[in-house]
């Protein structure tokens, strides 16, 4: 398997759409995504994607999404998503994303990565720790869900 790693294009957004409705649930975002069209898929994406995308088949298998700092004293931070289909699971196509991704914002000259994670997610927590992310803090009991609090762990990668 080869698997190359590109920017979004339109032509993604069906692919897309079928992860994003699979992998979303409670255990890992407080209000569990799906999307009917196409219409709501781009209207919910502000940052810049990245897509892994099986080769040669053309199959997308993950992607990572990067929102810049929206202002200029945030200009040097960046927050990451990062979606993997169930199929690539376990596969280190992840950490291959999270890799690139933190190629291209150093390049990008970000200096820091945040990001958020449920604390129901402890699989995302041990794979963004395993890479050299810290807990930055935790907002206790942030989320009730299914008769439930959760803590959201923020997370954050100092780049150099």
């Amino acid at each position: 398997m080869t698997i190359a790693i590109r920017p979004f294009k339109q032509q993604d957004i069906e692919q897309l759409i079928v992860i994003e409705n699979s992998i979303w649930n409670h255990r890992n975002t407080p209000i569990p995504i799906h999307f009917n069209n196409k219409e709501e898929f781009l209207s919910s994406r502000t940052g810049r994607i990245l897509i892994a995308e099986e080769q040669p088949e053309a199959n997308i298998c993950g992607y990572v999404e990067m929102q810049y700092g929206d202002i200029a004293s945030r200009a040097h931070i960046a927050e990451l998503a990062i979606g993997i289909h169930s199929d690539f699971r376990g596969s280190g196509l992840g950490a291959s994303l999270l890799s690139y991704a933190e190629k291209r914002l150093t390049a990008d000259h970000i200096k820091k990565i945040s990001l958020r994670v449920m604390a129901s997610n402890p699989r995302a927590l041990r794979f963004y720790e395993k890479y050299g992310y810290q807990q930055e803090g935790c907002l206790k009991n942030e989320f009730y869900i299914n008769d439930q609090y959760i803590d959201d762990v923020l997370l954050y990668k100092w780049l150099s």
